[in-house]
């Protein structure tokens, strides 16, 4: 089959093998019936590309179901799927599932095997990606990573995925897992994991209603014994804004990678800022960030 990635310069490029990834799916008894829409190049919020169109909120089709998984998030916030798989660098997982109504999450790096999926920044490591599972509850996704991780199959097909079980006692009882792992001589409240959180990151304020929903979530995490601590994610203590850390770290060729990748074809709606600005001359980059600058929006002026 072809592995467009939203473009139609891959139209019709075949591959003869199976990702590691499917080839663990498939050895645990699963059955793909499905590859949904993506972005053009994958390198954005939303869901529509030159090849398939526009993909649109399973609950409401004047809203969008965010990017880049966006098809994954709305077959299964749709009620189509009960699993599925997303890859997420900066949330291409986890706006998708919040946005459609399921859930999803962005693993640590090297705990699922990238080796034979299709990128389109080939290289890119100063962020690493990672394959993002996506399900309609929780438990769906446990059950998912507990399928991927089983008898050491992926580690056998790509041994750059580091050959860890799934943790069933630290899954099923963080706590408790906890003390028994101590030796038992933990206090009687040991505090569980303890998990970071913050509810704006200083660039894009989010609404009332997400701020809420993380602080619900802090506050029932509490109840339950976990420690949450919460943390400035501007600065993150490495002397440069978090945001303009994350662009540089994208966009280290300067967007050379994106323009290949859709040379010679059309350029979805989606991507026409994005792509303006990373061709235009340098000068009149420079311009454009002074004016931001001028209008008090320092943040983006660097990025510019």
């Amino acid at each position: 089959n072809d592995v467009t990635i939203g473009t139609a310069a891959r139209i019709g490029k075949l591959y003869d093998d199976d990702a590691v990834l499917m080839q663990v799916l498939r050895h645990q008894g699963a059955i793909p019936f499905a590859r949904t829409n993506i972005p053009q190049t994958m390198l954005s919020y939303e869901c529509s590309n030159t090849v398939f169109g526009i993909t649109t909120n399973p609950h409401n089709p004047s809203k969008g179901p965010g990017g880049s998984s966006g098809g994954e998030g709305c077959l299964i916030g749709g009620g189509a799927s009960l699993l599925g798989i997303g890859t997420d660098i900066g949330g291409s997982s986890r706006i998708p599932a919040a946005f459609s109504g399921c859930t999803g999450f962005k693993p640590t790096s090297k705990r699922i095997s990238k080796k034979g999926c299709v990128s389109s920044t080939p290289g890119q490591e100063g962020i690493a990606g990672s394959v993002g599972p996506m399900a309609r509850e929780v438990d769906g996704l446990a059950l998912l990573m507990r399928a991927l991780w089983a008898d050491g199959v992926m580690n056998k097909l790509d041994p750059t995925v580091l050959p860890f079980p799934f943790d069933e006692a630290a899954y099923g009882h963080p706590i408790k897992a906890k003390v028994e792992q101590s030796g038992g001589n933990m206090p009687a409240k040991p505090g569980g994991m303890v998990i970071g959180w913050f509810d704006d990151d200083g660039f894009a304020t989010p609404t009332a209603s997400c701020q809420r929903a993380v602080r619900e979530a802090r506050d029932a995490l509490t109840k339950q014994g976990h420690t949450l601590v919460e943390f400035d994610v501007k600065g993150m203590g490495v002397g440069v804004d978090s945001i303009e850390l994350f662009a540089m770290l994208i966009g280290a060729d300067e967007g050379e990678t994106l323009l290949k990748n859709i040379k010679n074809e059309a350029t979805d709606e989606i991507l026409k800022d994005l792509v303006f600005l990373i061709s235009v001359p340098k000068f009149v980059r420079r311009l454009v960030s002074w004016l931001y600058a001028f209008k008090g929006e320092p943040r983006i002026a660097r990025l510019a």
